[in-house]
């Protein structure tokens, strides 16, 4: 990872360093003025006009650096420095004051791998906050940088992302599961759980729920997802629709041997009832624990399913109210009493 550069090292390097060479470079290459030839001022306003908004920023950035003295303070902008490859051919051979590493314009590679990390991280990220590829590519054009990579690596690469994420998912998760542990001092431990859909109005296609641990510091423990389709399944039926033997012999080979991505086909309202109830049943073999105290919220159908499909023999699972989901509920009772007895004389006269 590359070292940040502190104000006073970009004072004693970019000042005192960077633009005396760059100075000097562009007095040895600037001609004089008796090599210069006489041009009309139709023929350089021409010019102008030609060239593109990039140039120039350039052009007009380098009469300004022209202009400026060795000791002077005037800060270098992001622009100047990506767009000018003089100053990143001077910056490759400069050397941090602080780690005394020489300073490097590529991003590094990962390990075990020819993939870099600048280009890693970007995927990532357009995953978490939901852009994707193109996300991405909008980015990169409002802030003048390269595109990321190609839409059908980038989807290709997806796969090995997904391995990383789950890899430290589940670390991270078996982590909080023991601190879970530790607090509670049992096996026997609390949780408390919650879902969410895709799109809003329960007719979502796919959903997901989380289980946490009521540690003073929550975590989550435990995530499970449900989905009613399969894009594999779908593309495949395309081939189906075809009615050649060729076309329905590799629609076979692809139902057979691919990993189905439906697991729920009951209505989009028991997502989150049937994702906790899943997690419940294989805590004990996944982590050797079983959650006999839940705190979820009142006006979801989780609980009477943990109550009618026990997960554990012999054990009655307790049920916790969330104490913000009471005040809500009650909030709204009181109201809806409200709408309808509003006007309705009581028994003090009141």
């Amino acid at each position: 990872m590359l070292c940040s550069f502190t104000y006073h090292h970009k004072k004693l390097y970019f000042i005192d360093r960077v633009r005396p060479r760059i100075k000097n470079l562009r007095s040895k290459s600037k001609p004089s003025a008796s090599e210069v030839p006489a041009t009309s001022t139709s023929t350089s306003t021409t010019s102008k006009r030609t060239l593109s908004t990039s140039i120039q920023k350039i052009v007009k950035k380098q009469k300004t650096y022209n202009n400026l003295s060795s000791d002077s303070d005037v800060p270098l902008d992001a622009y100047s420095i990506i767009q000018n490859n003089l100053l990143l051919k001077l910056l490759s051979k400069t050397k941090c004051e602080l780690c005394e590493k020489q300073w490097d314009a590529s991003s590094p590679q990962v390990q075990d791998s020819r993939r870099h990390d600048i280009n890693v991280r970007t995927q990532l990220a357009g995953h978490l906050t939901g852009i994707r590829h193109a996300g991405l590519k909008r980015i990169c054009a409002a802030l003048n940088l390269p595109p990321p990579l190609e839409e059908g690596r980038h989807n290709k690469h997806d796969k090995e992302l997904l391995q990383v994420v789950r890899k430290f998912a589940n670390e991270s998760m078996s982590t909080a599961m023991q601190e879970a542990i530790d607090v509670a001092k049992s096996t026997d431990i609390t949780v408390s759980g919650d879902g969410t859909w895709q799109t809003r109005g329960f007719s979502s296609k796919h959903g997901a729920a989380d289980l946490l641990s009521t540690c003073d510091s929550p975590k989550v423990v435990d995530i499970e997802t449900c989905s009613k389709t399969c894009n594999v399944c779908a593309g495949a039926k395309s081939l189906f629709q075809l009615g050649t033997p060729e076309a329905r012999a590799k629609y076979d080979q692809f139902i057979i041997n691919h990993n189905c991505g439906k697991n729920f086909d009951e209505p989009s309202a028991n997502m989150e009832a049937s994702c906790i109830l899943r997690m419940f049943r294989r805590s004990q073999k996944k982590y050797g624990v079983r959650y006999v105290k839940y705190v979820g919220d009142g006006d979801s159908k989780t609980f009477s399913k943990l109550k009618k499909e026990t997960p554990y023999k012999g054990i009655e699972i307790q049920k916790i109210e969330d104490i913000n989901h009471f005040g809500k509920r009650l909030k709204r009772a009181l109201e809806k009493i409200k709408r309808q007895c509003g006007k309705t004389m009581l028994s003090d006269g009141k």
